[in-house]
């Protein structure tokens, strides 16, 4: 009788041997990878709805990627953070295999706006990475204006998602219009990605969502929306542009302290002072700038 138990309980503990070869314990499936490329060049110092396009993306950027799950392959580049007019200043800051959430969240509240949009450059740089470590991924590209470093992001795009390594590119355009649309547009579609248009935090944080849980939560993208006109409007940041040499000359509102400190005239790619003066008025060559004020009792 001892016998039998003994047997019995044997065969409940170990159960019935596989019949075939054994086989290994099945791993659980790796969560998808994203990476997101933000625009830090000189332009996102516009303003939109009285707040900088970099603040506005650095909030809506730290709020996303809190929310994602602990366990989501997130990886991120920049661009024109880091110095004026090189069209090399592309970041790959970390890399969806080992990014860590905090110093993600560091990393973006550091973007600094100051140099050049090398789009192509930062394609292409954010897919060799790709490349070289067998990774699929899904790109975010963030972007506020048109490349200027010569490139070409829209053939760029078609080249490298024809290659092995999966690459395709979602692109969400803030604040832009003309032929900035036409060219970002493009890019999602050559590389077999979505447009979105975001114009204010709310619709920047909308698509931004719809991508990054579309792609690490697997829910489906929304219907895609009419596509906007590439036509010119109005800049809502306060950007002149002078056709020819001449004179700018300040109208200030009834509450400001006349003369300021000082106010300079800079680049409104690129963020390099062009003029600067402590009166009224200031002389410039031909160009798009912004205005660099600063008020003596602000402090700042």
């Amino acid at each position: 009788m001892l016998r039998k138990i003994w047997l019995i309980t044997i065969l409940l503990f170990f159960g019935p041997l596989p019949s075939g070869p054994l086989s290994a314990p099945v791993l659980a499936q790796e969560s998808p990878a994203i990476v997101f490329i933000l625009d830090a060049s000189g332009s996102m110092w516009g303003r939109v709805g009285g707040e900088t396009k970099i603040e506005i993306a650095r909030r809506v950027m730290s709020s996303l990627l809190s929310g994602l799950p602990d366990n989501a392959r997130i990886g991120l580049a920049a661009y024109g953070h880091r110095r004026r007019g090189d069209c090399q200043d592309i970041e790959m800051i970390a890399g969806p295999e080992s990014a860590d959430k905090e110093k993600l969240l560091q990393a973006i509240e550091r973007l600094t706006p100051k140099g050049k949009t090398p789009l192509a450059a930062s394609l292409a740089r954010v897919a060799d990475y790709l490349q070289r470590n067998k990774e699929e991924s899904t790109v975010v590209l963030v972007s506020d204006g048109l490349e200027t470093c010569s490139g070409n992001p829209c053939a760029e795009a078609g080249k490298l998602h024809k290659q092995d390594v999966k690459f395709v590119v979602h692109v969400i355009g803030f604040d832009v219009s003309g032929p900035a649309v036409e060219q970002l547009q493009c890019i999602a579609r050559e590389s077999g990605g979505r447009y979105f248009q975001a114009d204010s935090a709310q619709s920047l944080t909308e698509a931004l969502t719809a991508v990054s849980d579309h792609v690490v939560k697997g829910t489906a993208l929304p219907e895609q929306p009419p596509q906007p006109k590439a036509e010119a409007k109005q800049a809502k940041s306060k950007r002149i542009k002078v056709a020819g040499p001449g004179t700018v000359e300040l109208a200030p509102a009834p509450w400001v302290s006349m003369p300021p400190s000082y106010w300079l005239l800079v680049d409104a790619e690129t963020g390099t002072e062009a003029a600067r003066s402590t009166g009224a008025s200031v002389s410039v060559k031909p160009g798009t700038y912004q205005i660099v004020w600063r008020q003596t009792e602000h402090g700042g």
